[in-house]
């Protein structure tokens, strides 16, 4: 049985079988804090160990992701807080994609879109059409009701709230 693991709080006890594929949603729009948290969700996915898809609806927007991890990952190297090994390896375990169907396989999704319910229902009700089942749709609202937002889905009892604390690699 292998549990995940993110500032030591359980996100969830997953079969052995699952690969633990770890996947960040975001948007463009309100994007500088959008793109402040997913970096941030993806920094510590990946420093845990996870293989992590950032996805966005631009090339821009996901390698601004990617470029705010390494930035923050070459501020912990000089301040010897972080080898360069262990740097290179969290960015190995780190890509971005645009494509919504590359997170198909993942066995958890987590969006950080803007907060608004019509907005987050139309991603949940389209990543419930792609992804594997089993997988977990994760939101980070700290505002909406996620059983509100569970409504958009078939699989309601895969959707869970994970609020992550802004910068998430910080908290």
């Amino acid at each position: 049985r292998r549990t995940t693991m993110t500032h030591g709080a359980a996100v969830g006890d997953l079969d052995d079988d699952l690969d633990l594929d770890r996947c960040v949603e975001r948007q463009d729009g309100d994007a500088y804090r959008r793109a402040c948290m997913g970096a941030g969700i993806a920094e510590v996915l990946a420093g845990s160990g996870y293989t992590t898809i950032v996805r966005s609806r631009s090339s821009e927007s996901a390698n601004d992701v990617l470029s705010r991890v390494a930035t923050s990952l070459d501020r912990r190297v000089s301040k010897g807080k972080l080898e360069v090994a262990g740097r290179d390896a969290i960015l190995g375990r780190l890509s971005a994609t645009t494509n919504l169907s590359d997170l198909a396989n993942c066995d958890i999704v987590i969006e950080s879109v803007v907060e608004d319910m019509p907005t987050k229902k139309s991603l949940f009700a389209e990543l419930d059409s792609l992804m594997k089942p089993g997988a977990i749709l994760a939101t980070n609202t700290s505002t909406l009701d996620i059983e509100d937002i569970a409504t958009a889905v078939q699989r309601k009892s895969d959707v869970i709230g994970l609020h992550f604390f802004s910068p998430a690699n910080v908290m």
